[in-house]
């Protein structure tokens, strides 16, 4: 598990070359976009890998209530989660670069929208998708993991960059 705090406006980047989370905290709760980049993030299997987001001074991790999507551009199906923004993995080894774009859609009602486009280290496909959750409060916190606990990072680095 990588934990990093962050400091306007910028995170440290972290490794994700080990453990199946990767936790950003301390963010401002007046944040209205974040930017979670990935640079040739993989895994030890072909799972998907979840966004979610964290609300409170020690936050607590949204694991239910989104509706969110990710594709394949080579015609693999669609995935859907309800447990985080979802990002389709469609291999073992396959380093994945690109944003994730989460926006407060509603500030009263603490409602996110998400937007996500990588590209494959292995080939020249694309992943891509979408999402929305409501939330209990205003978000400080981002974390990256992977659906089934025991499905490790192993190459690559994940960052944010809020305003």
């Amino acid at each position: 598990t990588g934990v990093q705090t962050c400091a306007l406006p910028i995170c440290t980047a972290t490794a994700s070359t080990t453990g199946s989370t990767i936790d950003f905290l301390s963010i401002p709760s007046w944040v209205k976009r974040i930017t979670v980049m990935f640079n040739g993030v993989s895994t030890v299997a072909a799972v998907d890998y979840l966004v979610q987001l964290g609300v409170g001074s020690t936050p607590t991790f949204t694991a239910s209530g989104y509706l969110a999507n990710s594709a394949s551009t080579t015609g693999t199906a669609a995935t859907l989660s309800t447990a985080g923004f979802l990002i389709f993995n469609p291999a073992v080894a396959t380093g994945l670069s690109g944003a994730v774009t989460l926006t407060q859609f509603d500030a009263s009602a603490f409602k996110w929208v998400e937007t996500h486009a990588m590209g494959r280290s292995d080939n020249n496909n694309v992943i891509v998708g979408g999402g929305a959750a409501t939330l209990s409060g205003a978000v400080t916190a981002v974390r990256i993991t992977t659906i089934g606990a025991a499905t490790t990072f192993d190459a690559g680095s994940i960052n944010v960059f809020y305003e």
